[in-house]
């Protein structure tokens, strides 16, 4: 998915290459309001694995963590690899 938990009681993932291009986590209709939160890779190349640029919700991204509120509250998290 590209996203990685860095210990279980903080509230953050780090960010890396995804394996898959396309991914949708639909969230729990009770917790989280069945938002939607959505992974999309753009690739410079077929060998593309290196994080180019990242944007949440149309912001770039200047570091390699998301917190786990970004995740619930739905959104896009576009990442381009070359």
């Amino acid at each position: 998915m590209g996203l990685y938990p860095d210990a279980p009681a903080v509230p953050h993932y780090t960010i890396c290459s995804p394996y898959f291009d396309n991914i949708e986590i639909t969230l729990d209709d009770t917790l989280y309001s069945g938002n939607t939160f959505k992974i999309e890779t753009i690739k410079a190349n077929d060998n593309a694995t290196t994080i180019d640029k990242m944007e949440l919700n149309g912001k770039v991204l200047n570091s390699y963590f998301i917190q786990h509120a970004d995740i619930v509250n739905g959104g896009i998290l576009k990442i381009w690899l070359k």
